[in-house]
């Protein structure tokens, strides 16, 4: 009867240990998915954000009048508007989609950095802007992906850059109103 008491036992507990085993698997399958998703969708963010910056450039540089009811845009200046438009589209859906799965910390970061775009944008369109003043302006946006992408990074159990700006020319620049 011990015996049979004892298979019966040990068969138990195999069979829980099988299913202990199972589902710390299917966590960890769910957490790497979750880290590869979310690495991807970090990508994209990234990629749509550029994408806004090059646009917001080339609206920094233009002498892109105001809309106005009055007013018709030649060609060039509709298809600059029509290409601003659609990259602040991008970005934003990229943003969106990067919330919905990330992390309290990824979030908040990202979050900011929309903030900064917004600035960034009103500083592109109160004036005509010449490269090196507009590389200042674009400074603290460089900071604030660098830091964006190392925390994905560390978030996806990679190795952290060490970089402090995303852009490669920030530590060339000099800030006339830096000592």
């Amino acid at each position: 009867m011990d015996s049979i008491i004892g298979a019966v036992v040990g068969g138990l507990l195999a069979i829980i240990a099988g299913a202990v085993a199972t589902r710390a698997q299917r966590r960890s399958d769910t957490r790497l998915r979750w880290q590869e998703r979310h690495v991807e969708l970090s990508r994209e963010s990234l990629g749509a954000l550029q994408r806004l910056v090059r646009a917001t450039i080339n609206v920094a540089y233009a002498d892109l009048p105001p809309r106005s009811p009055d007013r018709e845009d030649d060609a060039a200046q509709a298809a600059l508007r029509l290409s601003f438009e659609h990259s602040v589209t991008d970005w934003n859906a990229a943003v969106y989609s990067v919330l919905v799965g990330a992390s309290p910390a990824a979030g908040k970061c990202l979050r900011e950095i929309d903030a900064e775009t917004d600035r960034l944008v009103g500083e592109a369109l109160s004036k005509v802007w010449v490269r090196e003043e507009f590389r200042v302006q674009r400074r603290k946006l460089g900071k604030m992906m660098a830091e964006y992408v190392e925390l994905i990074r560390k978030e996806a159990g990679l190795e952290p850059l060490g970089i402090e700006s995303i852009w490669t020319w920030d530590e060339d620049l000099v800030d006339p109103g830096e000592p």
